[in-house]
């Protein structure tokens, strides 16, 4: 697999969200909470600024499927 990048990380995060909720509102917040990180992590992730690990794309695409 290669490696997600931050607008896939954004792109699945949003759909995620819209998908249970049906907004798209709070994301970050929601799935930093489910995943047991901080908000200030996905804000990275988000940005690019880190590296999005394989374990959360690979758990990020299934939640997506």
């Amino acid at each position: 697999m290669n490696r997600m990048n931050a607008q896939e990380f954004t792109q699945l995060g949003e759909g995620i969200q819209r998908r249970f909720t049906g907004k798209s509102r709070g994301w970050q917040s929601t799935l930093a909470f489910q995943l047991g990180l901080s908000v200030r992590t996905i804000r990275r992730y988000t940005a690019g600024d880190s590296k999005i690990p394989e374990p959360v794309a690979r758990l990020l695409t299934g939640l997506a499927a």
